[in-house]
């Protein structure tokens, strides 16, 4: 008799575990927003790649830094970015920063309640005529405007360096200080080493990397 193997589709093995390795931070300032991430892809005890890009560059004016399981995060960020251009091609105009905001959080929302849900946080800044904004997702759908963002487990340990550093009209120079102090922070207290660290800019020049800052 034959046996009949019935599988589901759409539905690939996810794992709840968190990738410890994904540290990501945000920062508002005066008149910018400065995003800065690790670079390191790891599973399980294994390190599998030291140079990976976390921040997307979604339009000229709109940075999105993601922490999740990398397949989960790729995927989405592609996804993201693809409709957001195709946004832009269909109606000649790009999406504010507070209108891609919701656009992704809905998207996340709506993944949530499907069989194929997206295990990614998101952290999306950028600069328009509303000056700079930094807003804060996770993976269930929820969405909060913020002044400071921290993804990954670089929350427990550097929210109290947030809170106290930051003040409105931050210069450019003192939010890289306050993302350093962070930075050190989590060298010096957490388990696990990160290799590198990529900062990114996005203002009223557009978007661009900060080499060595």
């Amino acid at each position: 008799r034959d046996i009949v193997v019935r599988f589901r589709k759409n539905e690939p093995e996810r794992s709840n575990v968190p990738n410890m390795t994904d540290i990501t931070f945000g920062v508002v300032g005066k008149d910018y927003v400065l995003m800065a991430s690790d670079t390191t892809i790891a599973r399980s005890i294994f390190k599998m790649k030291n140079n990976q890009n976390k921040i997307r560059t979604l339009d000229n004016h709109i940075l999105m830094a993601w922490n999740g399981p990398v397949a989960d995060s790729i995927n989405f960020s592609d996804y993201i970015e693809r409709n957001l251009e195709l946004y832009r091609f269909r109606n000649h105009s790009s999406l504010s920063v507070h209108a891609g905001a919701y656009y992704i959080r809905n998207e996340l929302a709506t993944a949530i309640r499907s069989r194929s849900p997206y295990q990614v946080n998101i952290l999306l800044g950028g600069v328009d005529k509303n000056g700079p904004a930094l807003y804060f997702m996770d993976y269930l759908g929820s969405i909060m405007k913020v002044n400071t963002g921290i993804q990954g487990y670089a929350q427990h340990m550097t929210y109290s360096l947030m809170d106290k550093q930051w003040h409105e009209d931050m210069s450019l120079e003192e939010g890289i200080a306050l993302i350093k102090d962070c930075i050190a922070e989590m060298k010096k207290r957490f388990l696990i080493s990160f290799d590198d660290t990529t900062f990114q800019i996005v203002d009223k020049d557009g978007v661009r990397v900060l080499d060595n800052p």
